[in-house]
């Protein structure tokens, strides 16, 4: 639900940036904003009933010592609508839609072991091909209770390499 609540939000965000130094400055305010959204302490305070927007919005514009007015106006209307529960899906769809600008792609792989640096540069190459992106931005997500191979998300889309989904599509053939 949050990730329809953030989209729009995204997008009018994606309208306003021209250049990359103008992404980064996006991303910088929105990672800072949802590490602030993250405290206990500030959930706390904005959650208070006798606190103001206006007192959240001060504390929040001087904790992220905001001196953007687009990025002041973001944080005014998303206090506002009561939408700073949505700054983490915003940062995700806003930096998938900088990576789609930029031809490239984030994928995850989950993996029982920690992956080779020659292991790594085969997977970018091959999401690369399968993909047609010019690059990867790559994390791996240790998992222990995998079976065997790997497992990626890319974009959404999930390739399953590990055993028990060889052993899944062996069992419906049959």
């Amino acid at each position: 639900m949050m990730t329809t609540i953030a989209k729009p939000y995204a997008y009018a965000i994606n309208m306003l940036t021209e250049t990359k130094q103008a992404q980064k400055s996006w991303l910088k305010f929105l990672n800072g904003l949802n590490d602030l959204v993250a405290n206990a302490d500030f959930f706390n305070l904005v959650n208070h009933p006798s606190i103001s927007d206006q007192e959240v919005f001060d504390v929040s514009k001087k904790a992220l010592k905001l001196k953007n007015d687009q990025h002041e106006n973001l944080l005014k209307i998303l206090i506002k609508n009561k939408r700073l529960n949505a700054v983490s899906a915003l940062l995700e769809n806003l930096e998938s839609m900088y990576l789609h600008s930029n031809n490239q792609v984030k994928a995850v792989v989950k993996s029982a072991s920690q992956l080779s640096p020659g292991l790594k540069q085969s997977i970018q190459s091959y999401i690369k091909n399968k993909f047609n992106v010019k690059g990867v931005e790559l994390s791996v997500s240790l998992q222990p209770d995998l079976i065997g191979a790997l497992m990626i998300d890319v974009d959404g889309k999930q390739i399953d390499w590990t055993i028990s989904h060889q052993l899944k599509q062996f069992k419906e053939q049959f």
